[in-house]
């Protein structure tokens, strides 16, 4: 017997629409098996008879705003720990103390406020713990640059 290749009228071959990490969530998952079957079935039966289900087939998908987009909310920004630190520290620390030149001062503050330590200094705002947190956060962010 030789191999004959043979043509079936039957078989439709597609690309798959699942990658393979949807195909590894849903192999273990019964019903998406079975809701994925269930979706097969209905497009194959839907696609073979001619029955209108209210799709334009070829037709544009757009959605267009009838009224005002809504507006965004702005959030306050937390400058309290930033005032803060400048009450306490002197204008040449920075420069001076921490080694941060004028321009990377504000991008430090931003750096410091980031932290959670720095709400807790905020409620009770003692300066000796305030300024060896500044010292602990410019070890940090020299190492980052």
């Amino acid at each position: 017997m030789t191999p004959k290749a043979e043509e079936l009228e039957n078989v439709t071959v597609s690309r798959s629409i699942f990658n393979k990490a949807e195909i590894k969530k849903i192999v273990n998952n019964k019903e998406k098996i079975k809701e994925i079957k269930n979706r097969k079935q209905f497009d194959e039966v839907a696609s073979k008879l001619n029955v209108y289900d209210g799709r334009i087939k070829n037709g544009l998908d757009f959605s267009y705003p009838i009224f005002d987009k809504p507006k965004k909310k702005i959030e306050p920004r937390d400058d309290r720990f930033k005032k803060l630190v400048i009450a306490t520290c002197s204008p040449d620390f920075f420069i001076k103390n921490l080694k941060i030149k004028p321009e990377e001062k504000e991008i430090f503050l931003n750096f410091c406020n980031a932290d959670s330590k720095s709400k807790t200094l905020l409620e009770k705002s003692n300066d000796l713990e305030l300024i060896d947190f500044l010292y602990a956060k410019n070890e940090e962010f020299k190492k980052l640059k």
